[in-house]
């Protein structure tokens, strides 16, 4: 039997008050911290309501899909507001592809 070990970013932050419950942009930060320097060319985030705000502010770009889209696009500068999730891979660069 092999072993999970469960990335510390998912888990709550020991020592605050009170503890936080880890959220996306918590687990976002924390991969993007934790790895190693360069590890991410760019990091994308998608995400469909409100709650993910936090989440996209922090990647280096941000999509918004579903039908509150159009209205969280105000909140979010430089957020590409998608119609349907398959147009995401028209967005990825040829290089990346190649890689």
């Amino acid at each position: 039997m092999g072993k999970l070990r469960i990335n510390s970013a998912f888990l709550q932050e020991e020592g605050r008050s009170p503890p936080l419950a880890p959220c996306k942009g918590a687990v976002l930060s924390a991969l993007a911290r934790e790895s190693l320097p360069d590890a991410f060319e760019a990091i994308w985030a998608v995400g469909d309501d409100v709650d993910d705000l936090p989440m996209l502010r922090l990647a280096d770009r941000a999509f918004l899909t579903g039908p509150r889209a159009a209205g969280l696009a105000h909140q979010l500068e430089g957020a590409i507001v998608l119609e349907h999730f398959g147009e995401l891979v028209s967005r990825i660069p040829e290089t990346a592809i190649a890689a």
